[in-house]
């Protein structure tokens, strides 16, 4: 429909939700919106209630509060102890878990569902990347993981929250009934893991983390933050690592799969670069680097099947976008 009307299309919706929605995929609006006029197109007030079990996490604040919350989350990434850390949590988590499960089904003959194996993968990740704690959801057999089923359980109650009036979500969550029911009990599930999490964080000497950083006070000022917002945060971490990267690469080897030819040429440039060893593993980080056709067949699947397909902004004045519509 977006390409049938110029990237551009305007919903009028029914007198019930008085809510007008202008759709665009229109490169220029796109930039100006999310770049140009940063300031006048926020997250919107349906966003943040759809959204309100992060808290106050940086994903849904506006400019002023998203500002300062910003700059702490992104001196985060800037550390030089996050970017040495990074590959050894990598490593570990393919070698502790990828690699064991992979050998074991290839034995075996069996079939992988390899959506379920990026999700727990990119879960274990992250998991030690705000903690320090390794969940060990990657395991021979996919042991049971509850803060898997929990993720799960709220990424639909929003996908939800989106599709049915607001009258009718609020009034499951107050009688504590259907999708929202589950939403409660897996926010209860976050929260004892985050609980764990805060009051544990092992292997903190050993690996730079989320915790480890926030609750230095020569890095963060303490009085900025507090065990809820280092809570809230961390929750968006593990949505954010989990789902966007989980996604990307489940897309990724499914187009492998339908692509003989590019899969090939793949697997020339890692013969090329790093031949096969007894563990699978790259000797370094730095060799990915080298793999300019993987790199390109990454951005490809990141632009056929985007995990975040869908931006939700509100203006908060009037105005024009490039291709004239207000």
């Amino acid at each position: 429909v977006l390409c049938e009307n110029k990237g551009s299309i305007l919903l009028r919706t029914s007198f019930l939700t008085r809510v007008d929605l202008f759709i665009t995929s229109d490169p220029v609006n796109v930039h100006y919106i999310l770049n140009s006029k940063f300031s006048v197109y926020q997250r919107s007030s349906e966003f943040r209630r759809s959204f309100d079990f992060l808290g106050d996490s940086v994903y849904v604040k506006d400019l002023d509060e998203w500002k300062e919350g910003k700059k702490h989350i992104h001196g985060f990434y800037k550390e030089s102890d996050f970017h040495e850390s990074a590959p050894t949590i990598i490593r570990r988590v393919i070698e502790r878990g990828l690699v064991p499960v992979l050998d074991r089904a290839s034995q075996d003959g069996r079939a992988v569902d390899l959506q379920d194996l990026s999700s727990r993968f990119m879960l274990d990740t992250t998991g030690i990347l705000a903690s320090g704690s390794d969940l060990g959801s990657v395991r021979v057999g996919f042991p049971k993981c509850d803060l898997l089923e929990a993720m799960d359980d709220m990424g639909e109650a929003v996908f939800w929250r989106y599709v049915l009036p607001e009258s009718v979500w609020t009034a499951q969550r107050w009688m504590g009934i259907g999708r929202e029911k589950k939403m409660r009990e897996a926010c209860k599930v976050f929260a004892k893991t985050l609980d764990d999490f805060m009051a544990t964080n092992p292997e903190s000497d050993e690996l730079f983390n989320v915790i480890k950083y926030f609750k230095d006070g020569e890095r963060v000022p303490q009085n900025l933050v507090d065990r809820s917002f280092i809570s809230s945060n961390l929750m968006t971490l593990f949505f954010a690592g989990r789902d966007t990267s989980g996604s990307a690469l489940t897309w990724f080897f499914h187009l492998m799969s339908t692509n003989p030819d590019a899969k090939t040429k793949i697997l020339d440039e890692l013969r090329g670069i790093a031949p096969p060893s007894g563990n699978h593993i790259f000797s370094s980080f730095e060799e990915n680097n080298q793999m300019v056709y993987l790199h390109c067949a990454l951005y490809e699947t990141l632009r056929l099947y985007p995990p975040v397909p869908l931006l939700i902004r509100e203006a908060t004045q009037d105005d024009t976008l490039p291709s004239g519509h207000k």
